[in-house]
């Protein structure tokens, strides 16, 4: 039902699939913005990871849960920001279609720093992982990809589990290192095909 981003996303070039009406090309200062944004939604998505898997084979989970939480919301930040400019670009959407992307990663951000400084750990870390699962599922509907839906779906499960107290830092670090993972991916492949539409 769900394909791969890489094989659904839209062309970078602003190319349109057939039947539909020719989209403008992103400018060169706009391409080299989303490619910027892009891998640096990779970068913290990789950080995401990497913290999750430190924190699950027990280095400081309580510290590195947070800044794990931090990473991922930078990483969905970034990510929505960069493909905010390319649809403003191609004006095949509006605004209205990154706003779960751009707002949940500013969400999980603020709520991972509150439970950095001590309030409330149990139930603000838990969920920053269920509103990151959230704006992930919600941002697979615009970005059609596979990645988001399935990573996305498994955040908000993990999340309401951790709110409820089965085991909270356990499943908030695996939720993540699964995100990030996603992240990743996603924005791995993004960056490679503007870059790619660039050359």
């Amino acid at each position: 039902m769900y394909e791969s981003e890489t094989e659904h996303e839209y062309s970078p070039s602003g190319s349109p699939s057939v039947g539909q009406a020719p989209k403008p090309k992103t400018s060169e200062p706009a391409h080299a913005t989303i490619i910027g944004g892009s891998s640096a939604g990779a970068f913290f998505g990789l950080g995401a990871a990497v913290l999750g898997i430190v924190g699950l084979i027990g280095v400081a989970p309580a510290f590195l849960g947070p800044i794990a939480g931090i990473a991922a919301g930078a990483a969905l930040l970034a990510e929505g920001s960069a493909r905010a400019l390319w649809y403003s670009q191609s004006g095949r959407y509006g605004p209205e279609t990154i706003g779960s992307t751009t707002m949940g990663g500013v969400a999980v951000i603020v709520l991972s720093i509150l439970a950095l400084i001590g309030l409330s750990m149990n139930v603000l870390l838990p969920t920053a992982v269920l509103v990151l699962g959230t704006s992930l599922f919600l941002a697979s509907w615009a970005f059609p990809g596979g990645t988001k839906f399935l990573t996305g779906l498994t955040g908000m499960v993990l999340g309401v589990l951790a709110l409820v107290g089965f085991a909270p830092m356990t499943l908030c670090l695996a939720a993540f290192l699964c995100v990030g993972c996603g992240l990743l991916f996603s924005d791995s492949a993004w960056a490679g095909r503007f870059a790619q539409a660039q050359s």
